[in-house]
């Protein structure tokens, strides 16, 4: 109970809806699988895909301040679950980028080196003796695409609904996953059809965010409003059925794990949703916020709580902690002279990212 408990107030989000009372036994349950058999307790996380192209969200393609944040919480976590139980616990993080990454306008090279620097800073963070506490998982980590027997495979082309520029490895992994783990089209439209449904809500808001996201990228500022919320629509709909193969898999390949997600869960089971930026954090989605220090942070689209790869962080000069917003309501600021904004550059090999001076 005593890890269960950790979890529970630790890095456990709370969302508007918490079933927490309903699921904690079944996390409690994972975990005594693994205290039975005294091996690590695996906690299976899917981030860190990328850097959002949206540059009115982001300060760039690199992991920054809010990646160094949130592997902090984690590796902090893993340190107590270590103090509890010696065979200790692992964070494997399944990078979902090349899963998503033609969809939401990023060149699969751009996801390899967001994993690549990733990798570096945690190493920075945990040193090399404990860097086994965090680990990373690609989509080709997983596929191994080299070893797969292509020939049962669709003979089909990739669809493209936003410019990218694709590896053959990320397209033969996307077609392996879809493949061998997604569900049918038809599957997938009886399901929306349906008001009650939960992957209604997900279709629903994937498409809203999508269109935010993509607002900014080239394929999408030549189009007109309507062509846009129908290409959305259709991002949506690609994201909804690659999301629930890539879920088959990771349940496939861990089924014994505890399943993490930056999705804000009810907490029921068996995913359960944290926060990664937390403690000294505060999320604002606006300036008077930055400005007042006061914290006005939503789930993102109801879809997920606030990440680093839709955000940046900044500190405001004289104040203790850290902020997390879009660059966006930095650049008005900056813009309306209501602030100054100057960039720290950070230091990945020591673990650390770079962020935001503000100065009022």
């Amino acid at each position: 109970d005593q890890i269960t408990t950790l979890f529970e107030t630790t890095i456990r989000n709370i969302p508007a809806i918490d079933l927490w009372q309903h699921g904690r036994s079944s996390f409690r349950d994972t975990v005594h699988h693994h205290i039975l058999h005294y091996t690590p307790i695996p906690f299976i996380l899917p981030a860190f895909p990328c850097k959002s192209s949206n540059l009115a969200k982001v300060s760039g393609v690199a992991p920054d301040k809010g990646e160094e944040l949130a592997l902090r919480t984690l590796y902090d976590f893993c340190l107590q679950v270590d103090e509890i139980y010696a065979p200790g616990g692992r964070v494997i993080i399944v990078s979902d980028g090349h899963v998503f990454s033609d969809l939401i306008g990023v060149d699969d090279e751009v996801v390899d080196t967001y994993g690549q620097l990733l990798a570096q800073m945690r190493t920075g963070i945990t040193g090399p003796s404990d860097q086994h506490l965090l680990q990373f998982l690609s989509l080709p980590d997983l596929l191994q695409p080299s070893n797969f027997p292509t020939a049962l495979l669709p003979k089909s082309e990739p669809q493209t609904l936003v410019s990218t520029t694709h590896t053959p490895e990320a397209d033969l992994c996307r077609t392996i996953l879809t493949s061998t783990c997604g569900t049918t089209p038809s599957t997938l439209r009886s399901e929306l059809n349906d008001p009650t449904s939960p992957t209604l809500a997900l279709y629903r808001g994937f498409s809203k965010f999508m269109l935010e996201d993509l607002s900014t990228h080239p394929s999408f500022t030549t189009l007109s409003k309507k062509q846009q919320k129908k290409t959305a629509s259709k991002v949506a709909w690609e994201m909804v059925l690659r999301n629930q193969a890539y879920s088959n898999l990771v349940e496939a390949l861990f089924p014994f794990a505890v399943r993490l997600s930056i999705h804000a869960h009810s907490n029921a089971g068996p995913k359960f949703g944290i926060r990664m930026l937390q403690g000294s954090v505060k999320v604002v989605r606006n300036l008077r916020s930055i400005l007042d220090g006061v914290e006005g942070g939503e789930e993102e689209a109801g879809l997920h709580v606030p990440t680093p790869w839709h955000n940046v962080v900044c500190r405001v000069t004289g104040r203790e902690g850290w902020v997390v917003c879009k660059r966006s309501v930095l650049l008005e600021g900056v813009k309306e002279g209501r602030i100054k904004m100057g960039w720290v550059e950070g230091h990945l090999e020591a673990g650390e990212g770079g962020y935001y001076v503000i100065e009022k």
